[in-house]
């Protein structure tokens, strides 16, 4: 049981169970798909577990990780960021920008447009706006169309 090994993974880790999970789907998850990973995370014993779109659960973490090159710091001498000119502080209390992420794995891919925003104390958050996800292109999809394009003795010598 995959989710059983990373829950006794984590445990090792931490010395003590996790005591919540969040297990990201891939957006081109149907109903069954999301049905079955929550009947495999009961199984599991995994605990208070969250269900989340692998587009929402990017959009947080590049919210997290991204947060300085979402929401550069004003220049305290011009009060220019990123070409944003002198705001009036109104307009500089909440800031919001909307990124398109992509996400291509080897058998799967998708898009997610987020908008992220930064509010007068400065914590960021970000809503999905839309997702899109397909099991019909991945990267093993575009290494086998590569393959096809490929001379017979680089087909040879690549596999």
């Amino acid at each position: 049981m995959l989710l059983r090994d990373q829950a006794s993974h984590a445990e090792r880790q931490l010395g003590a169970a996790p005591a919540r999970a969040v297990l990201a789907l891939p957006v081109a998850l149907g109903a069954d798909g999301v049905r079955a990973a929550a009947d495999a995370a009961a199984i599991a014993r995994l605990g208070e577990t969250r269900l989340a779109s692998s587009a929402a659960a990017l959009a947080y973490h590049y919210a997290e990780r991204h947060s300085t090159d979402l929401f550069p710091a004003l220049d305290a001498r011009s009060g220019d960021a990123a070409g944003v000119a002198d705001a009036p502080a109104s307009e500089q209390e909440v800031r919001e920008t909307t990124v398109l992420l992509v996400d291509v794995g080897h058998l799967a891919s998708s898009a997610a447009v987020a908008r992220f925003t930064q509010g007068v104390d400065g914590a960021a958050s970000a809503a999905l706006l839309a997702s899109h996800g397909s099991f019909a292109v991945g990267a093993g999809v575009v290494d086998d169309a590569l393959m096809r394009c490929a001379p017979a003795p680089g087909r040879r010598t690549l596999g």
